[in-house]
């Protein structure tokens, strides 16, 4: 099956803390040009109104807030991709002078609701995640521990793709 047009975007990074130590890194995603804008689109996601009510970014967050909380460790290094119908946290150990190089998917769980949501065995997610887990697994590369990588500065508004019809 041809997957449908679209460009994935970057809309927003934030850096969040769990307890005062590094968390996670948290990417707000959009898929553009898609027929339903409130399931893709950040913007529309937020001013539509859901049968639980209207769904705030406060909302978003303290539910982002709460899975990293529930799934980060210190010393691991955590970065988190959230597009409005699905959330993954990925990630690293590390500590102690030991570091782990193999990127791990955590969770995916609905950023609206917390509701875990299962995936394929083995998927990884759509282009534009493997994009930044490309930026961030060399910014995991450059860095000497899990501070280090989390104050990285990092650049998300350049990171998009395109998918043509049909490919």
């Amino acid at each position: 099956m041809a997957a449908q047009s679209y460009v994935g975007t970057v809309e927003g990074i934030q850096k969040l803390k769990v307890d005062g130590a590094p968390g996670a890194v948290v990417y707000f995603t959009n898929i553009e040009g898609r027929a339903e804008k409130e399931k893709y689109e950040w913007q529309s996601c937020l001013s539509n109104v859901t049968e639980q009510g209207v769904v705030s970014m406060g909302d978003v967050l303290s539910n982002i807030e709460t899975v990293i909380r529930e799934n980060v460790q210190p010393k691991e290094a955590r970065f988190l991709v959230a597009f409005p119908h699905i959330a993954t946290l990925f990630g690293w150990e590390g500590g102690d002078g030991y570091r782990e190089s193999n990127l791990y998917k955590i969770i995916s769980f609905d950023p609206k609701t917390r509701e875990p949501i299962k995936v394929k065995e083995g998927e990884v997610g759509c282009l534009l995640e493997l994009l930044i887990s490309a930026q961030e697994a060399e910014l995991w590369a450059e860095s000497k521990d899990v501070k280090e990588y989390y104050n990285k500065p990092r650049e998300g508004t350049f990171i998009q793709h395109t998918i043509k019809e049909g490919w």
